[in-house]
């Protein structure tokens, strides 16, 4: 039981390893027929949502149902799973279809885990402020207000004021107000290891701006018959995103059901 936690948690960060570097290999070497290859890449990511959707649950189980942080991360493991499904959908339009349109399905359920996020949060800064839920509500209006200004903004910028353009240039911003409010939130805890996972959603903000800037160039390409170096790494930074979010909420986890004392801090 005493090295149960760091047993666990050594596992999933080997695995996570050897995920991204399979990713790697498949994505270059292109070691199956293309079909299988674009198969596999694509269960790689689902597989990585899934994980952070599972972990986020896991979070929220180690909270009783009465406590006022259960209901935080309820909305939390709601948007992950949203987004996990949003990977399944998307997979397989890629497999079946090609390319993906956009805006379509999977866009849907990403941008509804964005209002989930939102909602966690705010019951978040609820909690630990002594807030009115009202209030929390409508500081998470004008951050969503703020973010798609923004994402006009910078439409205009490029001079392509296109729903695909709009829901590309959407997501990076999105995922940096996500980041903000959260780093905010890693702030109010004074930086200690129960707020440590919420500064890994910077990296999701970093692979959706450059995402978003190689699909504004024209220089995104997902098939690995297409594919690039560039896309290549923006789409394992994507995946690694999921990965080492879900790293930190096992480790969350762990820390909450164990204590400290898991991973052998103790005073």
């Amino acid at each position: 039981m005493k090295n149960t936690p760091r047993i666990w948690l050594g596992f999933a960060i080997t695995l996570s390893v050897l995920l991204l570097i399979g990713y790697g290999f498949v994505y270059q070497l292109q070691p199956f027929p293309s079909f299988w290859n674009d198969f596999w890449l694509n269960a790689a990511t689902v597989g990585a949502s899934f994980f952070t959707a599972a972990t986020a649950l896991m979070v929220m189980s180690a909270y009783h149902t009465q406590d006022a942080v259960h209901r935080v991360w309820l909305f939390f493991s709601i948007g992950f799973i949203l987004w996990a499904l949003a990977e399944i959908i998307w997979s397989s339009y890629n497999l079946t279809v090609g390319d993906v349109p956009v805006p379509s399905l999977p866009d849907y359920f990403w941008i509804a885990g964005y209002l989930f996020f939102g909602l966690g949060f705010a019951w978040q800064y609820h909690i630990l402020f002594t807030i009115t839920l009202r209030r929390g509500l409508v500081f998470l209006a004008g951050i969503s207000l703020i973010t798609l200004v923004a994402t006009w903004f910078l439409q205009f910028q490029f001079g392509d004021l296109s729903s695909s353009s709009f829901v590309n240039l959407f997501y990076p911003l999105a995922d940096l107000a996500v980041s903000i409010v959260a780093f905010y939130l890693v702030w109010s805890f004074r930086g200690g290891a129960m707020a440590f996972p919420w500064l890994t959603l910077l990296v999701f903000s970093l692979a959706d701006g450059f995402y978003a800037w190689l699909e504004q160039t024209g220089t995104y390409a997902w098939s690995v018959d297409n594919g690039n170096i560039l896309s290549l790494i923006a789409d394992t930074i994507y995946t690694a995103a999921y990965l080492i979010l879900a790293v930190g909420f096992l480790y969350q986890f762990f820390l909450l059901r164990y204590g400290p004392w898991a991973f052998g801090k103790r005073k």
